[in-house]
């Protein structure tokens, strides 16, 4: 009977602490991307990527933003050639808790890439990563 009464204890602070631990893990942050256009006469198109981790408390939490440029371009998110990542961190020198990374085709050589972003707090070990997003320097019709 003390055995069923420990593990019945035991059981019920693992729910009690995993349901606490649910609201540690929850990140407000904000970042997108947006295609503008920069020469008309040959369709060519910049894309920006904007965040906002102003909310966080960056002592204990890791940005990383994941910019991976496409080099088959017509699978889109499926696709498996790439070239390599570049990464905006929160722990680079000079990064801004508010900021813009601009991007153009000739720098990523490639028309098209994908992005992502992975929160980290080291404190709770709680770990946020955001579906991957697909941009494309094509024409945006």
């Amino acid at each position: 009977m003390k055995k069923i009464l420990l593990l019945f204890a035991f059981i019920s602070f693992a729910i009690v602490n995993a349901q606490d631990k649910g609201k540690d893990c929850e990140f407000n942050f904000k970042v997108s991307s947006n295609m503008i256009l920069e020469d008309e006469v040959r369709s060519i198109y910049k894309a920006e990527i904007q965040w906002d981790f102003s909310k966080l408390n960056l002592k204990n939490t890791t940005c990383v933003i994941e910019i991976i440029p496409i080099k088959d371009c017509v699978n889109e998110l499926n696709a498996i050639k790439f070239k390599d990542a570049i990464v905006v961190s929160s722990k680079d020198e000079n990064f801004a808790v508010k900021g813009t990374k601009s991007l153009n085709h000739i720098d990523l050589m490639s028309k098209c890439f994908k992005w992502r972003v992975v929160i980290t707090n080291e404190k709770t070990s709680c770990v946020e990563t955001t579906d991957w997003k697909y941009s494309s320097f094509l024409s945006q019709k």
